[in-house]
């Protein structure tokens, strides 16, 4: 699900979408039907997320590079991981696997650092640590400020 606010800025929900549900969203029907019915089309909503539900959990083929998030300009991304690793299923190859290594590194510098995780929070790598001190001031400060943590949950407000 991608849902657009009046600004443009668009929120990106895959669920447990995968690299074939992401590969489908580009066919030329599919982005023909959205247009049709009065929508935008999957480039130009990646083209304006800056918020996104990493999908599956952070698995390798959660999040498709070539047609997500290499889409995705980096200038405001946000990025929430539904993830507690220590709880992930062995038939799933356990918490080693999750979240991937490659694709964790490519959303940390994506969102230069603008990252939670739902077992850690506010993630506090080093790398991440680093990159958020290289936004400016008040870009650092909207994202601090919109992460809440409750007994359960996080939220985050986006601006504009």
């Amino acid at each position: 699900m991608a849902i657009e606010f009046a600004s443009g800025k668009v929120i990106l929900l895959p669920a447990d979408a995968q690299s074939g549900n992401w590969m489908g969203w580009h066919k030329p029907d599919v982005s023909e039907a959205l247009k049709t019915a009065g929508g935008k089309d999957t480039n130009e909503l990646l083209q304006h997320t800056v918020f996104y539900k990493v999908g599956h959990h952070g698995s390798h083929n959660g999040t498709a590079s070539k047609s997500g998030l290499d889409l995705v300009p980096d200038k405001e991304l946000v990025a929430f991981m539904p993830l507690i690793q220590d709880k992930v299923p062995e038939e799933w190859g356990g918490e080693k696997n999750f979240p991937a290594r490659e694709l964790y590194g490519v959303l940390i510098d994506k969102t230069k650092g603008r990252m939670v995780r739902t077992d850690e929070g506010i993630i506090t790598d080093e790398r991440a640590e680093k990159l958020r001190n290289l936004l400016g001031a008040q870009e650092r400060k909207a994202f601090m400020d919109g992460v809440v943590e409750g007994d359960c949950f996080f939220e985050y407000t986006i601006n504009g």
